[in-house]
C-alpha cells in the first residue's frame, strides 16, 4: 500500500507521511478482518524496529567505549614515549659532554699515546723475533713442521729489515740455519718409504711456502710417487695364481686408487696453487708441470695394462673375465675423468 513517491502522505516511510489519512484510508478500503491484521503486522514490525535499534545502540556503544580507551591508552603511550624521548635526547648530550671533555683531556699526551702503543708493538715483534730461534728448534722437535713455518714467515719480514743490525745478525744467521735444517726434514719425507701421499703433499706446501724451486719439488714428489706404486705392481705380479676379480680389486683399491690420489695432490700442490708471489712459479711452469705429469701416468699405466693383459690371458670362464673387465673399465672411466 506504501507508495514509490516520498511526498505521498499515504507512505509510512516517506517523510511526508500523514497517519490520519493514513487511518482515514484504511477503513474506507479494508475490511475489519484486514485492519485488524495490518494493525498486527504494524505491531509486529514495530518491536522488530524497536528491538533492532536497542542492538544497533549497545553494539556501537560497546564500540565507542573500546575506542574511547584505545585513545585513552595511545594518549597514555604517547605521554610515555615524549617522556622517554626528553631523558633520550638528555642523555645523548650528557654523552656528547662527556665525550669532548674526554676528547680534550686527552689531546695532549694524543701524540704520546701513539707513540707508546707504536713501541709496544715494535717490542712484542722484538721479543718474538730474539725467542724465534729456539721457537723453531722446539716446532721441529715436536715435528710440528707447519708452525715452525708459519713463525718463520711472520718474522722473516723484520728480519729481512734488520738482519743487517749487529744485534739482529746473530738471530738471522741462527733462524736460516734451522731453516735450512727443516727444509732437509721436509725432504727426507719424500725418501721414507712408508710416507703416505697425505704428509708427502703437506711436506711440498710447506717447502713451497719457504721458496723452494716448485720444478724440483715436482720432480722429487712424482720420483717418491712412483717408488710406492712400482712396490704395488710389484705386488700384483705376485696375485697372477689369484681370483681374476679379486686381481682386478686389488690393482683398482690399491694401484689406481693410490694412482688418483697422487694425481689429484699434484694438481693442487702445482697446478691449482695461487702463487704467493709472482717468483714462485717460472713462465713455463705449467707446461713442464703437465707434461711430467703426463708423462708419470702413462709410465704407470702402461705397466698397469700390460699386468692386467697377462693375467686375464689366462682366464678360461668367460663369465667371469666379463666381470672382471667390467669392474677394470669402470674404474678406467674414474681414472680419465680425473686425468683429463
Amino acid at each position: 500500500m506504501a507508495s514509490v513517491n516520498s511526498s505521498n502522505p499515504y507512505d509510512i516511510n516517506g517523510s511526508n507521511f500523514n497517519p490520519e489519512l493514513y487511518i482515514q484510508r484504511l477503513l474506507k478500503e479494508c475490511s475489519l478482518k484486514q485492519i485488524m491484521d495490518h494493525e498486527a503486522d504494524t505491531v509486529l514490525d514495530t518491536q522488530t524496529l524497536h528491538s533492532d535499534m536497542q542492538t544497533l545502540v549497545y553494539e556501537n556503544y560497546n564500540k565507542f567505549i573500546a575506542a574511547t580507551d584505545t585513545v585513552r591508552k595511545m594518549k597514555y603511550d604517547f605521554n610515555q614515549m615524549e617522556e622517554s624521548m626528553e631523558k633520550l635526547e638528555k642523555n645523548m648530550e650528557n654523552i656528547t659532554n662527556l665525550s669532548e671533555k674526554i676528547t680534550e683531556t686527552l689531546l695532549p699526551d694524543r701524540q704520546k699515546v701513539i707513540k707508546l702503543s707504536s713501541t709496544h708493538s715494535l717490542l712484542k715483534k722484538l721479543q718474538f723475533i730474539f725467542k724465534l730461534p729456539e721457537n723453531l728448534k722446539e716446532r721441529i722437535s715436536e715435528e710440528n713442521y707447519s708452525k715452525a713455518v708459519q713463525d718463520y714467515l711472520n718474522a722473516q719480514q723484520v728480519l729481512n729489515q734488520y738482519g743487517d743490525m749487529p744485534s739482529f745478525q746473530g738471530i738471522h744467521k741462527d733462524c736460516e740455519e734451522i731453516v735450512e735444517e727443516l727444509k732437509t726434514k721436509l725432504r727426507t719425507e719424500f725418501h721414507k718409504s712408508e710416507a703416505s701421499t697425505k704428509s708427502l703433499t703437506e711436506s711440498v706446501d710447506l717447502l713451497l711456502q719457504l721458496k723452494e724451486p716448485a720444478d724440483l719439488l715436482c720432480e722429487d714428489f712424482l720420483s717418491h710417487a712412483d717408488v710406492r706404486l712400482a712396490n704395488q705392481l710389484d705386488y700384483l705380479k705376485d696375485m697372477h695364481e689369484n681370483d681374476v676379480i679379486e686381481f682386478v680389486d686389488f690393482g683398482s683399491n690399491g694401484f689406481l686408487s693410490d694412482l688418483c690420489l697422487v694425481v689429484a695432490s699434484y694438481k693442487d700442490m702445482f697446478m691449482n696453487r695461487t702463487p704467493q708471489d709472482v717468483h714462485e712459479f717460472s713462465d713455463d711452469f705449467d707446461t713442464k708441470a703437465i707434461s711430467r705429469l703426463n708423462t708419470f701416468v702413462m709410465n704407470n699405466m702402461k705397466k698397469y695394462f700390460e699386468l692386467v693383459a697377462k693375467r686375464v690371458d689366462n682366464v678360461a670362464d668367460t663369465a667371469v673375465l666379463v666381470r672382471a673387465l667390467d669392474r677394470f673399465y669402470k674404474r678406467l672411466q674414474a681414472m680419465n675423468v680425473l686425468c683429463e
